[in-house]
């Protein structure tokens, strides 16, 4: 199975496997540099992500240096996991939860932006032309008396 993870403007997706429960809901945060799961749980079980190094990593440098341990939390506490494969292109966890958990959090040191280059620029233009429009018309926020 895929999660399907928006970042930016582009949309990735994630490979994994689940036992003992089924994925809900999930999102990625660049300002947690994290991949969150929200399950529903049956028993206890395990899941299997193989994050893509361009969705989540967690280097000793930001996005460069050497390979550094992710965090992995199940209802915010520390998990035991595996990390049971490494490539150039992505990183294979094996996450055990017991039955009753709703979250998994993975927390690496980069993660994909929710917003793309396309939409900071967009903001950029806005803002110039706004200060530009209300530098040429006078226009104030505050009244005149």
């Amino acid at each position: 199975m895929k999660l399907v993870v928006k970042g930016g403007n582009q949309v990735y997706c994630v490979p994994f496997d689940i036992t003992g429960a089924v994925v809900e809901k999930n999102s990625i945060s660049s300002k947690t540099s994290s991949l969150t799961l929200i399950i529903t749980t049956d028993s206890d079980g395990s899941v299997s992500l193989q994050i893509p190094r361009n969705v989540l990593d967690a280097r000793q440098h930001g996005m460069e240096g050497d390979d550094a341990d992710f965090i992995v939390l199940v209802d915010g506490e520390e998990a035991d996991f595996e990390e049971i494969d490494t490539t150039s292109d992505d990183r294979t966890l094996d996450i055990t939860f017991p039955v009753g958990a709703t979250q998994i959090e993975v927390i690496g040191t980069w993660a994909v932006p929710e917003f793309g280059t396309t939409a900071a620029i967009i903001l950029a233009v806005a803002i110039v032309a706004i200060v530009a429009v209300s530098a040429r018309t006078r226009l104030s926020i505050l009244p005149r008396y």
